[in-house]
């Protein structure tokens, strides 16, 4: 289960604004899938769905997000210092990443999602690519106005430099 896009802008902007997470390294993340209009085309609308479960299922794992007590989510995202993630709509995620020491260590931690995306067997659908673009949360951050737009800025790079990668903006 993901989080809407107005929910995860609401708890994302709680936890930069938490004055405790001042020592906390944090990184946002925007994964769009690549050309998903022709696995649609190509393969049918339900392999669209299988390839938008899977790439779900994929970011979940990865952030180990656990979702048990929804009602107490926001709560112990919050508190507990989880990463979260979010559906944007179509093809397109967000995360914020948290308990990484650095961003050598979320990249490593997106390569694996990546690498999971792109060895996905299902079917006539043989890998899913995406493009990623992540950045830190800095200091200077108040809101994730800022935050959002250096991360899809970097995602357009990915794009334009060939897709199915991860670049840091």
């Amino acid at each position: 289960m993901f989080l809407t896009e107005l929910v995860f802008f609401a708890i994302a902007d709680q936890i930069i604004k938490d004055p405790i997470r001042r020592d906390e390294f944090l990184a946002v993340c925007l994964l769009d899938l690549d050309k998903f209009k022709e696995i649609n085309d190509k393969l049918g609308h339900q392999m669209g769905d299988k390839a938008i479960q899977t790439t779900s299922h994929t970011i979940v794992e990865a952030l180990n997000i656990d979702m048990f007590e929804k009602w107490s989510f926001t709560e112990r995202a919050v508190r507990d210092k989880f990463s979260i993630a979010g559906r944007l709509g179509g093809d397109e995620y967000i995360m914020l990443i948290r308990g990484q020491k650095n961003m050598e260590n979320v990249i490593s931690l997106l390569q694996y999602i990546l690498t999971k995306l792109n060895a996905v067997q299902i079917g006539e659908l043989s890998g899913i690519n995406a493009s990623l673009g992540v950045t830190a949360v800095t200091g200077d951050d108040k809101d994730m106005d800022a935050i959002y737009k250096r991360a899809d800025e970097a995602l357009y790079q990915s794009k334009k430099q060939g897709r199915n990668r991860i670049t840091v903006g």
